[in-house]
């Protein structure tokens, strides 16, 4: 079991590293050991590791959107030529 500094170590990795999903992870362990946040750096660790992973997932939405309209229109568009 990891202790409260390890939590946040490997929390700041997995910032750098780009994974937000496992410093979500990390943070939750550490929430659940420290039962506060009481330093804004902490605060930020955890607020920055949601936001990035609910970005992620809103690029993906807007990709897959924009593509989904994409052949629609291709769909309506051939119909059109009959």
């Amino acid at each position: 079991m990891m202790d409260t500094k390890e939590l946040l170590y490997m929390a700041r990795m997995a910032e750098q590293a780009e994974r937000y999903e496992d410093m979500i992870v990390y943070m939750k362990k550490y929430l659940d050991l420290a039962k506060d946040l009481k330093d804004m750096e902490k605060r930020n660790l955890l607020f920055n590791a949601y936001k990035m992973a609910v970005l992620s997932r809103r690029k993906a939405w807007k990709a897959i959107s924009a593509f989904e309209t994409k052949e629609k229109s291709k769909v309506i568009g051939s119909w059109r030529l009959f």
